[in-house]
């Protein structure tokens, strides 16, 4: 796993939304090793930062694990403390078939939100048309955690999209999708305002009236007055691409891609102000009239924004994007995280003028370890590491002129566990590189060259006048009339 620091300014935020926001029991698993002794810097120092099964010796002894951690990892899944009780609940979200279903447990023992599995597509009797009835059918995934109304409990707003039938052989603009908000008495639904769209792209490669592939990008907007002042709230707004494929033309759709991205406003204060704002996954694509993928603009899978209005004056304090992986490791199954490793990377790259190379490529790679050794739900270990790679076409002639590294880490071992830290470390390396840039006319260069040939020339047969005056009898002839 890369290693990387992220930046220190950034490490409040992600701490408490690693640690205060998330943990789940999984499982039964072996109790946490009992130790009583101290351990130096330099023993942490030596520990791996996990990056899957292979480096995991008890991962297989898990059941489950594998599939808790994959839900985690793909935003399928979501932690959070529904009535403020201190219990977490693990929410998941998934996908049997065209089904979604989202299940809640531990506290909560239920289960909502089933949507029907209803999908048919026939052929029409004039060549070009299709019908297709879309229900439940690629519905977006739906969960969205926050405490709207800053009583210090965090509501769950599930949102369900659903796609009416639609008769089309081209592209086709839906002004107005439906959406429900559940499974709370106090949805929004009669205050709210609805802002959305989507755009169907189909593809019939075969010309045979039946389109063989769809791709689907869907934009909607909720803004809801939760309390009834006239003022909005919260907003809640998702941006999603999907797409289907009959791939063996028996006239039913196979998912291909799912990619759904979410985010929240709320005004906490009612000054009018959003302070907070969340946002998941995003994914930018552009389609020729072939079906090909053509990439402009990438920015794809898992990403995390945070942005706070901490003083309430309209600009935001922190904000940050990332794609982030996260896994939280309950140990002994009191449902409290000892171990919590984070991978988060970020690669954004854009061709500017349209030419078809990338001018500005920018990485991040984030990896952190949390590790609490004595079970006092207070980490004794954080290991951040934080890596900036940063590549500038300045000239937009193609060649890259500045390269830019940042390296990060930052340790923090608690020793006695006394929620202090004892030991603290950062460094920090920063490296510019700029490629020397010389250039040379041709005419120049061709020149430059004919004059040193020249003067090795010249050196040449002066050193061989030199060689003849100083030896008289090498310039005596040679053959029989020699003596």
């Amino acid at each position: 796993m890369k290693k990387a620091l992220l930046a220190i300014s950034a490490l409040s935020a992600v701490f408490v939304l690693l640690i205060s926001g998330a943990a789940m029991g999984i499982g039964t698993a072996e109790a946490p090793e009992d130790r009583t002794d101290v351990r130096t810097e330099n023993e942490y120092e030596n520990d791996e930062i996990s990056d899957g099964p292979d480096y995991m010796p008890w991962f297989e002894a898990w059941p489950g694990l594998e599939n808790e951690l994959s839900g985690l990892m793909n935003d399928t899944d979501d932690v959070d403390d529904l009535n403020g009780n201190g219990t977490i609940n693990f929410d998941r979200m998934v996908r049997r078939g065209y089904r979604l279903l989202t299940i809640g447990f531990n506290s909560m023992n239920s289960r909502w939100g089933r949507l029907p599995d209803v999908k048919d597509i026939h052929g029409a009797d004039d060549p070009g048309q299709w019908m297709l009835d879309y229900l439940g059918n690629h519905t977006g995934e739906g969960i969205n955690v926050t405490d709207a109304d800053d009583d210090g409990i965090p509501e769950k707003v599930v949102i369900v999209k659903r796609f009416p039938v639609v008769n089309s052989t081209g592209s086709e603009d839906v002004p107005a999708p439906e959406a429900s908000l559940s499974p709370y008495e106090e949805s929004p639904n009669s205050t709210s305002t609805r802002i959305g769209g989507w755009r169907f792209v189909y593809m019939d490669s075969d010309d045979d009236g039946i389109p063989e592939s769809i791709s689907l990008i869907v934009r909607m907007k909720i803004i809801f007055d939760r309390d009834g002042d006239g003022r909005p709230e919260a907003v809640l707004g998702f941006f999603w691409n999907g797409r289907a494929r009959d791939r063996d033309g028996d006239g039913t759709w196979d998912v291909e891609g799912y990619v759904t991205s979410e985010h929240v406003l709320v005004d906490m204060n009612g000054d009018g102000n959003p302070e907070k704002r969340y946002n998941h996954r995003a994914s930018y694509t552009r389609i020729d009239l072939r079906g090909r993928p053509m990439w402009d603009i990438i920015t794809a899978s898992s990403s995390t924004g945070y942005l706070m209005d901490r003083n309430s004056d309209g600009n935001p304090e922190k904000m940050g994007k990332l794609h982030m992986n996260g896994k939280w490791l309950d140990r002994n199954g009191n449902g409290w995280p000892e171990v919590i490793f984070v991978k988060a990377t970020r690669s954004d790259a854009r061709d500017r003028d349209s030419d078809g190379n990338k001018e500005i490529r920018d990485r991040v790679a984030v990896g952190g370890k949390f590790i609490d050794r004595n079970d006092d739900k207070h980490p004794e270990l954080v290991h951040i590491s934080y890596v900036r790679t940063t590549l500038f076409d300045t000239d937009d002639d193609g060649t890259v002129d500045v390269i830019r590294t940042i390296s990060r880490v930052f340790t923090w071992i608690d020793r006695n566990s006394d929620g202090r830290p004892e030991f603290a470390r950062r460094s920090v390396d920063e490296r510019i590189h700029r490629p020397a840039k010389r250039t040379i006319e041709r005419s120049s260069l061709r020149d430059r060259v004919r004059e040193r040939i020249k003067d090795l020339k010249d050196e040449r047969d002066k050193n061989r006048t030199k060689d003849t005056s100083d030896n008289p009898d090498s310039r005596r002839p040679e053959g029989p009339g020699r003596r």
